[in-house]
């Protein structure tokens, strides 16, 4: 009944207080065009197909929205979004729509690709969008059609490349990857491992966000650089490093390992050493909402989950963090103190708290700290650039300052007890 009350009443209590553009995200609504520096569209294509396989759906459509404006006129860069899109049905049949629509910049292969998601999707070629004939979801039948389209596609020498990543995206949405065996020596092991880790630390990914990583790692008997001392085998020294990485219960990587991701090269007489390493928290200090100001170096010498949310307005984030806050003194009794990152100004959180005490409602167990700039927001890469609103991020920072697991998504993180027992197992294995 509280967790109830608590959603209601702050969410009551935000509706005509916010600041001024403080509103929840709607996953159906269109992004609007911008650009990424830097990024060619032939990276933008190999990387959004990348996080694609790997389940990384939203990332994915980071980049494929880079695509979409650098060549708005074609097919492809709409019906790749439209994939990344598949788990919002009707928006991923708009998308497949524009994609049709533009079926005369499309060349002969990428026509045979536009009919066979079509149908996929079950997109009518009517022009009326908010037409309740567009399918939910694909059946089992329309599934299967597809992977024979592609399959054939990909036997083509002209069509072969693409037709082959989409059938392995379309096997890794399926959960039926080939498991396919890849030999590797001790050299090329460790360049590609250290490409993987390079990129890593580049776009501040997680491993898990990397199409087969683990994988990688545990197939791979590149491991000569890692210190020996006490790990008497192979075996032993791969489950050291495999209990290192982090997980993620919904991106667990496909199942066969990726030997490169598209856009990397290796550099012989590299050095070794690419092992995954955390990289360091940015440092904020910003106004608390009880009065005060919180920093991340009030916690130093000790693990803090940080929580990112969309203000008291966001009905996910209430729902977040009315999930969160029962379960913030578990979190104490591992050690982990919670802080939590809203877009509200002062007056706004203020607004709610004062909203909960007339209605009895217990206090949060946790900060709210106020960052109505987006300054922190930015710096910790909890920010899309194409929409160029904030997203929502969850952070579990250690006690030295490194960022052991991190979630950012158009979607608040609410599994909360599967992130307890995950802190619980990376701050042992990190200590």
């Amino acid at each position: 009944m509280r967790l109830l009350a608590a959603s209601s009443v702050l969410l009551a209590a935000a509706i005509g207080t916010l600041a001024d553009g403080t509103r929840a995200q709607d996953p159906s609504r269109d992004l609007p065009a911008a650009r990424v520096p830097g990024v060619t569209a032939e990276q933008a294509m190999s990387l959004g197909l990348a996080r694609l396989r790997a389940g990384w759906n939203w990332e994915a459509a980071r980049m494929f929205r880079e695509l979409q404006v650098l060549d708005a006129d074609k097919p492809m860069p709409h019906l790749l979004l439209a994939l990344a899109f598949r788990d919002v049905p009707n928006r991923a049949a708009r998308l497949c729509f524009d994609a049709v629509a533009r079926r005369a910049q499309a060349s002969s292969v990428e026509q045979l690709l536009l009919a066979a998601y079509q149908l996929y999707f079950g997109v009518t070629g009517q022009p009326e969008l908010n037409d309740a004939r567009f399918q939910a979801m694909p059946d089992r039948l329309r599934h299967q059609a597809l992977l024979r389209t592609l399959r054939q596609l990909s036997i083509d020498e002209a069509a072969g490349k693409l037709a082959s990543e989409l059938l392995a995206v379309e096997h890794a949405h399926a959960a039926a990857a080939a498991s396919n065996t890849l030999a590797w020596n001790k050299e090329k092991g460790a360049l590609v491992l250290e490409a993987h880790h390079s990129y890593l630390s580049q776009h501040r990914l997680m491993p898990f966000m990397i199409p087969g990583y683990a994988q990688l790692f545990e197939s791979s008997r590149a491991l000569s650089f890692l210190p020996a001392e006490g790990w008497d085998t192979d075996l032993e020294m791969r489950k050291k490093v495999m209990g290192l990485l982090p997980r993620h219960p919904h991106h667990a990587g496909v199942k066969s390992p990726v030997p490169m991701l598209p856009g990397l090269k290796l550099h012989a007489g590299a050095a070794a050493g690419p092992m995954w390493r955390p990289r360091r928290a940015t440092p904020f200090a910003l106004p608390r909402g009880v009065g005060g100001t919180g920093q991340l170096s009030d916690y130093e010498g000790k693990p803090v989950l940080v929580v990112f949310f969309l203000g008291f307005g966001c009905a996910h984030c209430v729902a977040q963090l009315a999930d969160l806050d029962p379960k913030t003194p578990k979190f104490r009794d591992a050690g982990i103190e919670v802080v939590t990152i809203g877009t509200d100004d002062l007056n706004a959180v203020r607004a709610a708290r004062q909203a909960a005490d007339e209605n009895g409602v217990d206090p949060l167990h946790f900060d709210v700290l106020c960052d109505p700039d987006h300054k922190v927001f930015k710096q910790w890469g909890v920010w899309d650039e194409f929409s160029n609103e904030a997203l929502h991020g969850s952070f579990l920072v250690d006690g030295k300052g490194r960022i052991l697991w991190q979630d950012v998504s158009l979607r608040p993180f609410e599994e909360s007890d599967w992130l307890l027992a995950e802190c619980k197992r990376l701050l042992g294995a990190w200590k």
